[in-house]
């Protein structure tokens, strides 16, 4: 009891060298040496612990990792530890039932060669507010440093802070990296026994340039990321409250809110300002939208401006994650002087396998797309409406029977063949004519169908009508020009080559 232990005092010292010390099941192979002192005075018992070293080893299934993980970190049985505190350890217990141990500036480390996870300055404090009741305080901060397959992660500053019972305990977890770019909070409460509770989780990227540089060398040495990416500015925020009602994560509920904000880069040589994307969504293994997913962009470069670009996608229906059923609600964007829309939305489903949806082209300006024609002295005028019936099968972009015509009441193309263009069509009766058209046409119509298949082979078929008002007395001409070229299916830019007479075939009537 509290009075006999009063009455009592005492004083000691132990000194120990452990040869082979095993923990069934946890440790197996320690040693190391160990030096303590304590004091028992007045009812309040001290003890020091000198600095000490301990090496042993940890059964690898102890660390409940999956079979891949384990292959992938070439880890065998057991897995290397190594304790070193570089400090005095403190023990106290100032009454029955009550207890602390701290530990400062240790270093503990698990691991070896190509794997290891290690824990610099680590200082711990452990507090029992009341071993009947199983109360406990904790705290505990280090600097980790992790190390797999030979590749060095950034180094990340911890902060641990715990107190409370079985049946409620308060938490609360800092993480961030040496350069504060990342932030991470994760806080709640928890009943042990079982497996209630409330938890928030905040993380955000303040620099995303510099985060991003020091994660990328790593993620292609791992071979998740095969794209170059670069960022020059933007930030990301990520909220995410959760609540348990057992320790079936299955039946957990959680509900999360991202934003990415200010984003610049290039991702493969094509450059990008203005990324922004907002998300608001429910659900663990399904993901339910409770706000529309918004990405906007303000400018994309992939060989012509692109600008004021924005998406609007949602999750009306919980869906799998990782092939997720979710519908277009809205697209839009600006370029060729005019616009790219959706004018309906439509479902997409990425368990499928091709996805298909129209788009309608307004008000774009022919002078802008025939500036696509490089090295090509061709000048245009008109205004364009169209539709774009786009499907996506195994990741390329077909066009099946598009079209685009021009709006009354027409417009004027000028084009001015090079010397070795009009040489090779004084052996071409029917082209020369063209381009004697073509040097000041003015078209009442214009229309030409558009495809583009699995292989990326783009044919335009053009059908003009009108007159050179200095030839042929304005006498009114049809003709046909149909173009094909092998372009790029990633990017598939409706850029032409410069070689545009090799590929025009021409039939007057």
């Amino acid at each position: 009891g509290e009075a006999p232990r009063k009455q009592l005092q005492a004083e000691f010292q132990l000194s120990s060298e452990i040869g082979q010390l095993d923990i069934r099941g946890i440790a197996s192979d320690a040693s190391g040496t160990v030096a303590i002192e304590g004091k028992l005075n007045e009812g309040e018992f001290r003890a020091t612990l000198q600095p000490f070293k301990l090496t042993g080893n940890i059964p690898t299934q102890a660390l409940s990792l999956p079979d891949n993980w384990v292959t992938w970190m070439r880890l065998g049985e057991v897995v290397p530890i190594h304790l070193d505190t570089a400090e005095t350890t403190h023990i106290t217990s100032p009454a029955p039932g009550s207890w602390s141990v701290r530990v400062g500036n240790a270093l503990l480390s698990l691991g070896e060669k190509d794997s290891t996870l290690s824990a610099r300055k680590l200082d711990l404090e452990v507090t029992a507010l009341d071993t009947e009741q199983l109360e406990f305080s904790s705290a505990l901060s280090a600097s980790l440093n992790i190390h797999l397959r030979k590749q060095t992660f950034p180094t990340l500053e911890i902060e641990f802070a715990q107190h409370g019972g079985l049946q409620k305990s308060g938490f609360e977890l800092r993480v961030a990296d040496s350069a504060r770019s990342l932030h991470t909070d994760l806080k709640g409460t928890l009943d042990l026994t079982s497996g209630r509770g409330t938890y928030q989780l905040t993380a955000q990227v303040t620099d995303l340039p510099s985060f991003w540089a020091k994660t990328a060398p790593l993620l292609r040495h791992f071979g998740v990321l095969n794209s170059s990416v670069e960022l020059r500015s933007g930030s990301i925020r990520l909220h995410t409250d959760i609540q348990s009602k057992s320790f079936d994560t299955s039946t957990w509920e959680q509900r999360s809110r991202l934003a990415i904000k200010d984003t610049a880069g290039s991702l493969d040589d094509l450059h990008f300002e203005g990324l922004a994307l907002s998300a608001d969504w429910s659900g663990i293994a399904r993901w339910k939208t409770l706000q529309p997913l918004v990405l906007s962009l303000a400018t994309f470069n992939p060989g012509f401006a692109i600008k004021d670009i924005e998406l609007q996608v949602s999750l009306p229906k919980a869906t799998a994650v990782a092939r997720p059923q979710m519908r277009v609600d809205a697209f839009s964007a600006e370029l060729f002087g005019g616009r790219l829309i959706l004018p309906a939305a439509q479902a997409w489903d990425f368990a499928a396998p091709s996805n298909s949806i129209t788009l309608q082209a307004k008000q774009w300006q022919l002078g802008e797309l025939v500036a696509l024609q490089q090295n090509a002295e061709i000048q245009a005028q008109g205004t364009l409406e169209g539709e774009l019936p786009l499907t996506i099968s195994d990741g390329r972009i077909i066009i099946d029977k598009g079209y685009l015509r021009a709006l009354p009441p027409g417009g004027s193309i000028r084009y001015t063949p090079t010397d070795g263009n009009r040489a090779l069509a004084r052996h071409n009766p029917d082209l020369e004519l063209a381009l004697d058209l073509l040097s000041d046409f003015q078209y009442q119509v214009l229309s030409s169908e558009v495809s583009l298949d699995k292989s990326g082979n783009l044919l335009l078929g053009l059908s003009l009508a009108g007159s050179n008002p200095t030839l042929y007395e304005g006498q009114a001409v049809n003709f046909n020009i149909n173009v094909e070229q092998k372009i790029d299916p990633l990017l598939q830019t409706l850029q032409l080559s410069d070689n545009l007479l090799e590929r025009i075939e021409t039939g007057l009537k």
